[in-house]
């Protein structure tokens, strides 16, 4: 039984290990990891649609990770592919640290759902104590804010457990800067009227920084007020303009990130393949060959675009969500998606050729009553005894 057990508690190991395997460089699970394979960087999570993302991010003086008593950087832009990360440096008040899934130094929950330890980490903060005057926000606007008043903000505790507070309509708030997705910001911040600023995004606009950067506080004790802080090789007050190859920890799709600066992958690097050659750029971020695009797709070296295919989508063609994706009308049939991006549920029969399940009153494709073998093989059967008899009825007619 012991050995059934240490067997058991072996296999899924390895599987962990398999899943480790297929995680991105980047991704981590303490902040000794990152200061080991990213030097200036520290192991920081967002919660991104439930999926609890931890990767190194930049952690140094001039440009400090978002956590702690501290503003700053929240883990970066990656690719379609593997998925935006669009998060803003929000303060959130002690009562609602709960609720996010993002703090000092906590550990790897990848995007397959592992859990992992959580480590801690020294908040790089500025004086204990500190008096400032702070714009309380008292319109429902999320670009601006009125009135103000004196307030005082003030640090407690150390390391990541340490809080930092501050005055927010005259009433005194303790709490932390945590990475949030733009959509949990107004759930969760201290001030839910800071959530959408101008500075960061377009109005009604989701898209935070360009992806190439994180809405935070340029001074926290002015925290009504944030901006961009963009991440290396990108510029702007939204991190628009694309300056350089430089990067922190990732290029996105086609790039990896050597020594600080984007080292384009096959397909991205400009080199020949089976007759194509496109143009790469500093970013990698273009398709210079076919070697680019996954499942067979093919690459417009004009546009430096992936041209996908039905039932594929992303830079690189390798995201397959479609329209059968999330289907459940099609019984014991099998979903297959058209050419114009649509679905069609086909009986599992498919010999000589497949053929649509018949359509219900509704209008959709039904396969719930779709033949099985056995079932031909019996109504085949039926059909052969109804033939003989008939054919025998009729023969005895005649004869008479």
């Amino acid at each position: 039984m012991k050995c059934i057990r240490a067997l058991a508690v072996f296999a899924a190991a390895l599987a962990m290990g398999v899943a480790a395997d297929d995680d991105p460089a980047y991704y981590c699970d303490s902040d000794s990891y990152c200061e080991k394979n990213y030097p200036g960087t520290a192991c920081i999570s967002v919660n991104n649609y439930g999926d609890v993302v931890s990767k190194c991010t930049p952690n140094t003086a001039k440009r400090p990770a978002c956590r702690g008593t501290t503003p700053g950087l929240c883990p970066s832009f990656q690719s379609a592919d593997i998925g935006y990360l669009n998060a803003h440096c929000v303060f959130v008040s002690e009562e609602n640290l709960s609720l996010s899934s993002s703090g000092s130094g906590s550990g790897r929950r990848r995007l397959m759902g592992a859990a992992s330890n959580s480590s801690s980490a020294a908040a790089s903060g500025s004086a204990a104590t500190s008096s400032t005057t702070s714009s309380g926000s008292t319109a429902a606007s999320s670009t601006t804010a009125s009135g103000s008043e004196d307030s005082t903000a003030t640090e407690s505790g150390s390391g990541a457990s340490a809080m930092y507070s501050v005055t927010i309509d005259g009433e005194k708030v303790s709490g932390q800067f945590v990475c949030l997705d733009v959509s949990d910001c107004a759930n969760k911040a201290a001030d839910p009227s800071t959530c959408e600023p101008t500075t960061c995004q377009a109005p009604d606009s989701k898209e935070v920084c360009t992806y190439h950067g994180t809405c935070t506080y340029k001074n926290k004790k002015k925290i009504t007020k944030r901006s961009c802080m963009c991440y290396a090789g990108f510029e702007g007050d939204k991190c628009e303009k694309e300056v350089s190859n430089a990067c922190d920890v990732d290029c996105g799709t086609g790039g990896d990130c050597v020594d600080g600066e984007c080292v384009c992958k096959k397909g991205f690097d400009g080199k020949e393949y089976d007759g194509k050659q496109g143009k790469p750029n500093q970013r990698c971020t273009l398709c210079t060959n076919d070697l680019a695009c996954q499942n067979g797709n093919t690459c417009n070296t004009e546009t430096g675009k992936c041209i996908c295919g039905p039932g594929y989508t992303g830079d690189t063609c390798g995201a397959t969500e479609d329209s059968c994706t999330t289907r459940t009308d099609c019984g014991i049939g099998a979903c297959q998606v058209l050419a114009n991006g649509s679905s069609a549920c086909y009986c599992p029969l498919c010999s000589p050729s497949c053929s649509l399940c018949d359509i219900t009153g509704n209008s959709s494709f039904d396969c719930s009553t779709c033949p099985t073998d056995s079932a031909m093989t019996m109504q085949s059967s039926k059909l052969l005894v109804f033939a003989s008899m008939f054919v025998a009825v009729m023969l005895a007619n005649l004869a008479l």
